[in-house]
């Protein structure tokens, strides 16, 4: 596949290297990061079990990221209106798990009706 914006790698669990993000998530990404036209980091993609359950990640134990289906986002700099854009362009490209964190951004495509969440911390 080839992506303008992300490389499949970026998405890989830090711990060992695995990767079974599913490509649907790395398409609408691409798609909203053209639309945003600010850079992305990918702050988490796939996770195996080991690294979701570890103290630096705390993970959910039904965590979306165990499926290939999430990846948190943040960006230099951004605000609140960055965010809300993010968001909302994010919500119209069919993501259907979002989580607003002070420093990421969540998105996934879960099966299901639009979720949205905010971190407390």
């Amino acid at each position: 596949m080839g992506w303008k914006y992300f490389k499949k790698e970026e998405f890989a669990c830090p711990c060992c290297n695995q990767n079974k993000t599913n490509i649907s998530l790395i398409n609408r990404l691409d798609i909203l990061r053209g639309r945003m036209k600010v850079p992305f980091k990918i702050n988490s993609g796939y996770r195996c079990s080991v690294h979701n359950a570890s103290p630096e990640v705390g993970g959910a134990s039904e965590s979306i990221h165990l499926k290939g289906g999430a990846a948190d986002i943040s960006t230099v700099g951004w605000n609140g209106n960055q965010k809300y854009l993010i968001i909302s362009r994010a919500m119209a490209l069919g993501f259907s798990g979002i989580g607003l964190g002070r420093s990421i951004i969540h998105l996934d495509i879960r099966s299901g009706p639009q979720v949205f969440w905010i971190y407390d911390s």
